[in-house]
């Protein structure tokens, strides 16, 4: 049990580095991947569908469904 805490702790600390650029930049700079994305929508506390369409079906997707109250679109 010990390990998998460490292992969550580290992968909590992992942040995408952040760059002072307007929105809609920002946006596309974080459809590049499902971790971006998916920072993105936590940092902005809202749901959009261009992020939505890069973290479904990736390992993102179950906490952003909960985080968010996502259903099937």
């Amino acid at each position: 049990m010990r390990a998998r805490q460490v292992i969550e702790s580290i992968w909590r600390e992992r942040k995408p580095p952040h760059m002072n650029v307007d929105a809609d930049t920002e946006l596309e700079m974080a459809e590049k991947s499902a971790f971006t994305a998916h920072d993105l929508a936590l940092r902005r506390g809202r749901h959009h569908p261009r992020l939505w369409a890069k973290i479904k079906g990736s390992p993102f997707e179950t906490e952003y469904r909960r985080r968010f109250n996502v259903q099937d679109e």
